[in-house]
């Protein structure tokens, strides 16, 4: 494992369509990649969230978004709680 010098431990991309949410996610502490699928109903995206949390209980993580994203914004109460449990 090298070490990063970068400000995030997890970089996330984020292309949400109708039907599923394409995840890209980079390890920056080791350099590893995961590209995943899954639905973009809120619990699905809870459930990950979760398990992302207890995989990297500590971990900084920065979320980028497609531009311009505006089905995750108008769901204010489901990505206010997304947006807390990324940066708690």
């Amino acid at each position: 494992m090298h070490h990063s010098t970068h400000p995030f431990d997890l970089l996330i991309g984020l292309d949400r369509s109708d039907a599923k949410a394409d995840l890209h996610l980079i390890d920056t502490r080791s350099g590893t990649t995961q590209p995943m699928s899954l639905s973009t109903s809120p619990e699905a995206l809870h459930d990950w969230l979760f398990q992302l949390r207890q995989q990297f209980p500590n971990a900084r993580v920065a979320l980028c978004l497609e531009q311009p994203a505006t089905s995750l914004k108008k769901k204010r109460g489901q990505s206010r709680v997304f947006e807390q449990e990324l940066t708690a």
